[in-house]
């Protein structure tokens, strides 16, 4: 009895609490909409005040977010509070940098939400790229993929011209790069530890010693349309540390192939798998050194 009695305590707070939950939507909605009665009638102050209410960062929508932080900055420039205006707008284009500036804002605000966008847009491709980097060496893969497909449609929007900045050449190259291994990576052994003290070198001398061989040993690909960087032929040297299990449980450059493409290679090289290096039979940890050839034709 006392069980059902919870059950039932609990039911009845879950449906007690959905037209609350709904309710609060709604009157965040209708908060919204009097703002923008009041704004059209010139009523900066008191649509200021209302929209000082709301959290763009909980709203029912991306679009009633967006809407706040928009209305916000049309009062705070109506005020003059021109600072204030720049900083809602920059919370607007961080949420959503990819949105097109809408045409149908006064000019002045089209004109700063364009200035505030090509500002605010390339810490969000540096941040975003750092980020999708540390996902992909968590190996979170999808959500790595995710971060690095945000980055590139940035990077390629032609109303950014961020392509046309030098320094964004190797960010583009790095993405697309990362992006291919997060989508190529094969799932994530929860079992299997993602790193750990490097293998100690077993002597490749010894008789009784059997190097490590290649089971998947796939090198990322190479864009042509990012070869600018590059020479027509460029090579250089990877150690990759060897589990007694065939796991890459480090790899380290050497000898730079580029160093943009070193990035890469290392990252790529994690996901490698060998038949392991034995001795007498028994499997045993190995360095192995690889040497790259990088040609651009």
């Amino acid at each position: 009895m006392r069980l059902q009695r919870v059950l039932a305590s609990a039911l009845f707070f879950l449906i007690a609490s959905a037209p609350l939950a709904r309710a609060a939507d709604d009157a965040g909605t209708a908060t919204l909409t009097n703002a923008q009665g009041l704004y059209a009638q010139a009523a900066y102050e008191q649509a200021l005040a209302l929209l000082e209410q709301l959290d763009p960062k909980t709203s029912a929508s991306l679009a009633e977010g967006q809407a706040i932080w928009r209305y916000r900055a049309l009062c705070l420039i109506a005020l003059g509070r021109s600072a204030d205006a720049e900083s809602a707008i920059e919370e607007m284009v961080r949420v959503d940098p990819g949105a097109d500036v809408d045409e149908e804002l006064p000019p002045r605000l089209q004109g700063l939400v364009k200035d505030v966008r090509a500002r605010v847009v390339r810490d969000v491709v540096r941040q975003g790229y750092e980020r999708g980097r540390d996902l992909y060496g968590r190996s979170e893969h999808a959500a790595a993929a995710a971060e690095f497909e945000r980055v590139i449609a940035l990077l390629d929007d032609r109303t950014l011209s961020l392509t046309k900045d030098p320094s964004f050449a190797d960010v583009r190259l790095l993405a697309d790069g990362f992006l291919r291994l997060a989508k190529a990576a094969p799932p994530a052994n929860p079992t299997a530890p993602i790193s750990g003290p490097g293998p100690t070198p077993a002597a490749s001398s010894d008789p009784a010693f059997v190097p490590p061989v290649p089971i998947r040993q796939d090198f990322p690909p190479f864009s042509r349309s990012a070869s600018s960087g590059f020479m027509a032929r460029n090579e250089g040297d990877l150690d990759v540390d060897v589990s007694a299990d065939g796991r890459v449980v480090n790899a380290r450059i050497v000898s730079s192939i580029h160093p943009v493409y070193d990035l890469i290679l290392a990252a790529a090289a994690k996901t490698w798998r060998y038949e392991p290096a034995r001795r007498f039979g028994e499997p045993v940890p190995y360095t192995k050194r690889v040497h790259v050839v990088l040609q651009v034709k």
